[in-house]
């Protein structure tokens, strides 16, 4: 902040802070991917939580072309789920939907019933799309399609990881020029002996 404009030494001491901040965004995400994390499931509202996670994201200056559609159904029911975790799925997918979509664009968030027992949630970009080779590398870790520096290649691997621990599935589709969409399904309902019992009515989301 002492360094006045046109100084070399505040080019220098930008450029110290924003590889800081890489690094540190490096070894959280390695963190997050090592750690085996337990579940604290309870009654969730999707779309209550998709709610608090565009609160967290639209500020951020890569999202300020990005228009986000919302469609949820209107029987949309509520699931057992960790919604910390959910949210840092939705946060990670939002974050990798706006990076490809440079010029601008939408995002469609959806959510429905699939039958009784399953909901399907898509989040849709109109981005620049997944070279069919690269499909089926998508989730596999450190494994990235963004510039050097740009990204770490764990979003992903840790969105995967949480869908597998709530017992859901996770894929994608895509066409290079005319977006991603990535689909996800949960059951509504865990396991028996995954809900935590001490979950109440207080902890629930929305």
């Amino acid at each position: 902040k002492d360094a006045p404009e046109g100084d070399q030494r505040r080019e220098d001491l930008k450029m110290i802070m924003d590889e800081a901040k890489r690094c540190k965004i490096i070894v959280a995400d390695l963190l997050n991917f090592a750690r085996q994390q337990d579940i604290l499931a309870q009654d969730t509202d999707l779309q209550a939580l998709v709610s608090e996670v565009l609160v967290k994201v639209n500020h951020r200056k890569h999202f300020d072309k990005v228009q986000i559609v919302r469609e949820f159904s209107p029987d949309l029911p509520h699931i057992q789920a960790d919604p910390a975790q959910l949210q840092q799925v939705f946060i990670n997918l939002l974050n990798n939907a706006a990076d490809a979509m440079e010029a601008g664009g939408i995002i469609t968030i959806s959510a429905a019933l699939l039958d009784a027992k399953t909901v399907e949630i898509r989040v849709a970009d109109t981005g620049s799309g997944i070279a069919p080779e690269n499909l089926d590398k998508l989730f596999t870790p450190f494994f990235t399609t963004k510039p050097a520096g740009k990204g770490t290649g764990l979003g992903l691997s840790i969105v995967y990881g949480i869908i597998k621990m709530h017992y859901g599935q996770i894929h994608a589709q895509s066409q290079v020029g005319q977006g991603t969409t990535i689909i996800i399904t949960l059951p509504v309902r865990l396991p028996e002996g995954r809900l935590d019992r001490t979950a109440n009515k207080s902890d629930l989301i929305g």
